[in-house]
């Protein structure tokens, strides 16, 4: 189960109002789950503006072996947080969680965008193996980085 729960507050632009964030579950492919969280802005009118969305996944033995040199562990998750650091500056965290064991931190992004209402952008990747690098924001790759971090532009 993941920690998160299916509606979160948070503050991801830097304006000290948080931004609601709502737990979507998907499926790529036939045994692959995962859960995204698109959070929007809210507006003096209460329309709700897009703003940028994360994923979390079940890890299944082919994502594992791309990820751990062990065994295949049950109930193990790729877990994302935000983190805010300025006004359109965020803070990426990935890491593989394990059942009775320690986390593992698979390293960062620093998410970048030059104005309210535009794309987020990867300024900066921080693996902590360079096996991670294409996994920070997402497990399918940079296209489905680019659905993520551009979900502003989607009306």
């Amino acid at each position: 189960m993941l920690y998160r729960p299916t509606v979160t507050f948070q503050d991801v632009e830097g304006t000290g109002s948080p931004a609601i964030g709502l737990e979507e579950v998907f499926h790529h492919g036939t045994d692959d789950t995962g859960w995204r969280y698109r959070y929007f802005s809210v507006d003096a009118a209460d329309q709700f503006h897009p703003v940028i969305a994360t994923e979390s996944y079940w890890v299944d033995s082919i994502v594992e072996s791309s990820l751990i040199d062990s065994p295949r562990e049950e109930n193990a998750l790729i877990t994302r947080r935000l983190t805010l650091l300025a006004p359109n500056h965020l803070r990426l965290d990935c890491r593989l969680e394990r059942t009775g064991r320690a986390s593992l931190e698979l390293g960062y992004a620093i998410l970048v965008r030059r104005r309210a209402g535009s794309p987020f952008e990867v300024a900066e990747r921080h693996p902590n193996d360079r096996r991670y690098a294409d996994i920070l924001l997402s497990m399918y790759g940079v296209a489905s980085e680019r659905d993520l971090l551009s979900i502003s532009n989607i009306q």
